[in-house]
């Protein structure tokens, strides 16, 4: 007679499943701090650029262009405040992964056979 057979490589409870969860979320939590920190650099890349075409109008700008003018202290003003909310952004990411990380720090090293069941 078949049966079926569950193959659920997931750990269902006990010790093992409260340490594939945290491990879970350290890895969740380093991504996030990850795409975070480049969201963070592209935007302060951003606000850089947005500065120095700021700086360039300035610096040839008309009393006729004053409209352009204002638009790009506008511009550099967003892309220096996104560039702020990005970094504390990528910190509190990276605050949340160093926490994950220990709450981890207690859990023993995987014996070599359940490195081995890992792969």
């Amino acid at each position: 007679a078949a049966e079926d057979i569950d193959l659920d490589a997931e750990p269902e409870t006990g010790e093992a499943a409260e340490r594939a969860e945290k491990l879970d979320s350290l890895q969740e939590a380093k991504d996030k701090a990850i795409k975070a920190t480049r969201e963070a650099e592209a935007a302060r890349r951003q606000a850089g650029k947005a500065l120095e075409a700021l700086k360039h109008i300035e610096e040839s700008a008309t009393p006729k262009e004053s409209e352009t003018l204002q638009k790009a202290e506008k511009e550099a003003e967003q892309a220096r405040l996104e560039a702020e909310k990005s970094a504390r952004k990528a910190a509190k990411a990276k605050a949340k992964a160093d926490l994950a990380e220990n709450e981890t720090a207690h859990f023993a090293p995987l014996s070599k056979e359940e490195n081995d069941l890992d792969k």
